[in-house]
């Protein structure tokens, strides 16, 4: 009676030390599991944000690159303008010369 006592003793202390190890373990486990999980998200998240930061700082150069492009067309239209001006001014000196000359043979 009192060996069956023990052993019956024994086998609860047993099962319930188990299951509190196997508690504590399983914790340990998912402690662990959820601090590697924490730590790759931090990963990701300072992955993600250098990305963003120079996707932005790329962007900010393509504006700048537009801005320049766009004052150099208004440059280029200006010279344009200015270049057709003086061709339209030296057409015109020739032709007030070609009149000229020609007034100048045609009068007695």
């Amino acid at each position: 009676f009192f060996k069956t006592n023990v052993l019956h003793s024994q086998l609860l202390l047993d099962t319930y030390t188990n299951a509190e190890e196997r508690d504590r373990d399983r914790d340990k486990n998912i402690a662990a599991a959820l601090q590697r999980a924490q730590e790759e998200a931090n990963k990701e998240h300072a992955l993600v944000t250098n990305d963003l930061v120079e996707a932005k700082g790329r962007l900010e150069k393509l504006e700048a690159h537009g801005n320049a492009m766009k004052e150099l067309a208004k440059q280029y239209a200006k010279l344009q303008a200015e270049i057709d001006r003086k061709k339209w001014s030296y057409k015109y000196l020739q032709e007030s010369g070609t009149a000229a000359a020609n007034d100048r043979q045609m009068a007695p």
